[in-house]
């Protein structure tokens, strides 16, 4: 069996947003995700792989190129999966696709590095699979032993793709070139892409924009932030190896490692005992006073992926339970019970399997988010009415 680990991101910004100087001030004027797909899929439509990267590489030759594998629409849910592949090259145990193949929802077949026959040209990499759901405003990022997720570059080629080949609006490229701030010498070609949208008599620029923030994680960050002066401890869990010296003599050493050989480790250990453990796994948990600067709480947030061992927590005042960050991340996981994870997934077999499982991912998301907003309010509230308590014993 195989299985997924999936991370679940909010889509804070999709469509094309007027031009401001600020980019945060978000100014919407049209396009949906649903637009952006349907034109993808169209543009992806017969397309062999190879071309299926959104740019051009002789403009952008350092840029990590992804390409995509297919991609699959549920008409009923209105749910797509697309796969990507983040391509890095040459090497051992690296699966590829061959040059010439097609795009589709049912394609998969790899090759591995080491087996290649013929003269077939293959392009290095691993998938990335991405579940979007348009239903709760999420993308949510699947992740398995042989594959990669990184969200920046999920958003970067729907970016790259609405720039450069979408028939969403009227365009105007630009392009400007910079010394490089840390390479003194090395020139940088920035590209700039800007679409005319009618408002009034008036024609206005706007940008297209793909935001995402990982669920959860955003709203207990800001609200640890504002909390931060009621934060009486910070709690580090981790864990580690400890190792120790084997202290007998090198003769029992041995005599004790050629016994097992003939033997076996049972019979060995009756007839001279077993060997000492030399490593042994300890899990340790720390506990400082105060609490994190807000510059040291958003970088904890930013460090801590995915599949993490450490966890960081933190003591609010007149509270015994501490909030952990693992705690307030909507996180699930997606079982392949058919699978070993010997072959990359296609679109349309991932979409299948989810779907048997779909309303009770979308249950467990939506209660993480319930559970962290009325915890957090509980907090406040908490803390509101003891600091009222406080102010009246120091009145009285």
């Amino acid at each position: 069996m195989d299985n997924g680990s999936i991370t679940f991101f909010d889509i804070t910004a999709c469509g094309f947003y007027r031009l401001k100087h600020d980019p945060k001030k978000l100014d919407h004027k049209y396009g949906t995700i649903d637009d952006v797909i349907n034109d993808l899929s169209l543009w992806l439509n017969g397309k062999n792989f190879e071309h299926t990267l959104p740019w051009n590489k002789a403009d952008q030759p350092l840029k990590t190129r992804i390409y995509c594998r297919g991609l699959c629409r549920d008409t009923v849910t209105n749910d797509t999966v697309i796969v990507l592949y983040r391509e890095v090259g040459n090497g051992n145990g690296i699966h590829g696709i061959k040059i010439g193949s097609k795009v589709g929802e049912d394609i998969k077949g790899t090759v591995k590095a080491g087996s290649e026959h013929g003269v077939d040209k293959v392009i290095w990499g691993e998938p990335c699979y991405y579940w979007i759901i348009p239903e709760i405003n999420k993308i949510a990022a699947i992740k398995f032993p042989h594959s990669f997720t990184d969200v920046t570059l999920f958003s970067q080629y729907f970016i790259q793709h609405v720039n450069n080949n979408s028939r969403l609006g009227e365009r105007t490229k630009s392009k400007r070139t910079f010394e490089a701030a840390k390479s003194p010498g090395r020139m940088v070609d920035v590209y700039s892409t800007y679409f005319k949208y009618v408002e009034g008599s008036n024609k206005i620029n706007c940008v297209f924009k793909f935001i995402l923030d990982e669920t959860k994680l955003k709203a207990v960050e800001s609200n640890l932030e504002r909390l931060r002066h009621k934060i009486t401890h910070t709690l580090i869990k981790d864990s580690t190896v400890v190792n120790q010296q084997d202290t007998r003599q090198p003769v029992i050493r041995l005599t004790s490692v050629a016994l097992a050989s003939l033997v076996g480790d049972t019979a060995r250990d009756k007839i001279m005992g077993a060997p000492p453990v030399l490593s042994q796994p300890r899990k340790i948990e720390v506990k400082i006073d105060g609490a994190p600067s807000p510059e040291e709480i958003r970088t904890i947030f930013s460090m801590r992926g995915d599949e993490a061992d450490w966890d960081v927590g933190f003591l609010l005042a007149d509270s015994t339970n501490p909030v952990w960050l693992s705690s307030y991340v909507a996180r699930t996981k997606l079982p392949l019970h058919d699978s070993d994870g010997n072959e990359h997934y296609s679109a349309s077999f991932l979409l299948s399997e989810i779907n048997k499982v779909r309303d009770d991912l979308i249950s467990e998301v939506k209660a993480a988010e319930v559970k962290a907003k009325t915890e957090s309010s509980s907090t406040e509230e908490v803390l509101g009415n003891s600091a009222s308590t406080h102010q009246k014993t120091a009145e009285g």
